[in-house]
């Protein structure tokens, strides 16, 4: 036989002096501590309160996803200087439709105030045919080797076949007969009625104009001219257009363009269309340092029929955009906003949500609640109420565990009944087990606690027909096995009291 003793793990016994150091060191931080700590015993949850709370919540997620928006969204700071880069190339962006004008019988060009010309600027610029249902088309047709297309009112005995759009415009050239009005209609030309212009052209950064208008533009003696038989065009030549963008420099998203989605409709004769455009000099800079040089601007128009009569003109039909710099220069830096900004936005944001829904609940809560008591009010109406019921103020000061009967258990009872004053009071046997002096007490306690608040609404269950007779019920029901099988006043407790149930069992049977 052996024995032996075990030391108990002590905690720190092996490390005191290490485990002190700890120690003292966490007393020590919990002296910055500055949130209140409140047991769960303590704290009172409100049906009110949780309302608040969930509609506090969800203004908050709103709030929140309107400052993450915000966060993410860019600012454009503006300042103005002095434009001194004239040294720059303007790059110049179009593209315009003309519903009405074949590719064939325009030319595009650029002429500026340094005396620099691009004669029918084709380089970086696209000019697409237009069927009738102004789609891009391939061309005219191509008539098959023995074909022999008519030649309409040009036909002659040189022009017996026209099997080209070409060939019977020369048919009614021959014939001095103007031929634009019969474009859109004949078979050798349906397919190239309208004319699309897209592209970019590159001029210096100095005023002039870009223009498409009628003829072909050749360079003669130093000027600019545009070749066309006047006899050609009749009673018009269609200038109608729509713009579709237009832009002078680098394309910056965001950046208005006036003139996108401009559309003109010509009326009888030829219109000569001008635009008259004043460009600020803009630089854009981005969040992430790009730098882009383009052009803002404003415009105004005007328009004329320049055909005077039949076979005579005073202008130039066609569209001219004319244009010129403004000597400042527009700087546009976007920026954005700091993560600090979130930060401090949160907070701001939450604190002040449940601040301000801290006060509408206390607002509420006094609207729809009596003020609370603090300690000395609440023991001063628990005093009154036992004064009231008359029980003994002792009870107050025994212990829980010393025990109370049967009837002064009933009793506390009602006196939480009396403190708390609720509308409606369900007593469920309240008369249990209770001798017939107590029973008493308990009835006088209930009619007490009613004279105080006579629309008070109680609901006494109780087995004993004499319980009923003590607390003088106003009405009274006879209910037996989940149904109400009798109802009636005060001399139907005295029936009960004195012939007992069995009569009501047979009465619903």
């Amino acid at each position: 036989m052996s024995a032996g003793i075990r030391r108990r793990n002590v905690p720190g016994a092996g490390d005191s002096a290490e485990g002190d150091s700890q120690s003292g060191a966490l007393e020590t931080l919990k002296k910055f501590d500055v949130y209140n700590k409140v047991h769960d015993d303590f704290m009172q949850k409100r049906q009110l309160g949780g309302a608040v709370t969930l509609v506090t919540c969800a203004i908050l997620a709103v709030l929140v996803y309107c400052e993450v928006c915000e966060f993410f969204s860019v600012e454009v700071l503006h300042s103005i200087t002095v434009d001194t880069n004239i040294d720059r190339k303007l790059p110049i962006s179009l593209d315009i439709t003309f519903p009405h004008l074949r590719c064939s019988e325009v030319s595009v060009d650029t002429v500026d105030s340094a005396g620099d010309t691009q004669v029918d600027a084709h380089g970086g610029l696209d000019m697409h045919n237009l069927d009738a249902a102004g789609k891009m088309s391939a061309g005219d047709p191509v008539a098959k080797e023995d074909d022999c297309w008519p030649c309409l009112e040009g036909e002659d005995a040189q022009h017996k076949c026209c099997n080209s759009c070409q060939a019977l415009k020369n048919a009614y050239s021959d014939k001095g007969l103007p031929y634009f009005h019969v474009l859109d209609t004949a078979m050798q030309c349906k397919n190239s009625i309208g004319c699309r212009i897209q592209g970019k052209v590159v001029v210096n950064k100095v005023s002039g104009n870009i223009h498409v208008a009628l003829g072909k533009s050749v360079r003669r003696d130093g000027k600019l001219v545009h070749e066309f038989n006047i006899e050609d065009i009749g009673d018009g030549f269609n200038t109608s257009h729509y713009i579709q963008s237009i832009t002078f420099g680098e394309h910056v998203y965001g950046l208005q363009s006036p003139l996108e989605g401009a559309r003109k409709i010509a009326g009888a004769g030829s219109w000569m269309y001008h635009y008259y455009l004043k460009l600020v000099p803009t630089m854009y800079i981005s969040r992430w340092g790009t730098v882009t040089y383009t052009n803002q601007y404003s415009v105004t128009d005007s328009a004329r029929n320049v055909q005077v009569r039949e076979g005579e003109l005073s202008g130039l039909p066609g569209v001219f955009l004319v244009y010129d710099f403004s000597p400042f220069l527009m700087k546009q830096t976007e920026q954005v906003k700091p993560w600090s900004y979130v930060f401090t936005s949160m907070c701001a944001i939450v604190g002040g949500a449940f601040s301000v829904a801290t006060l509408v609940e206390m607002a509420l809560s006094g609207a729809r609640e009596e003020p609370e008591l603090d300690v000395i009010e609440f023991y001063g109406l628990v005093t009154q109420k036992l004064q009231d019921l008359k029980i003994n103020p002792d009870f107050l000061n025994r212990n829980v565990n010393e025990g109370f009967s049967g009837g002064e258990r009933k009793r506390n009872e009602m006196l939480q009944m009396a403190v708390l004053q609720p509308k409606l009071a369900i007593l469920d046997e309240i008369d249990s087990g209770l001798d017939i002096d107590a029973l008493k007490d308990v009835a006088e306690a209930i009619r007490s606690v009613r004279e105080q608040d006579p629309n008070r609404a109680m609901l006494v269950v109780t087995h004993f027909e004499r319980f009923l007779r003590y607390v003088e019920a106003d009405h009274v029901h006879v209910m037996y096995q989940g149904r109400i099988l009798k109802s009636g006043g005060k001399e139907l407790a005295d029936k009960l009291d004195e012939e007992g149930y069995d009569w009501v069992l047979k009465e619903a049977k």
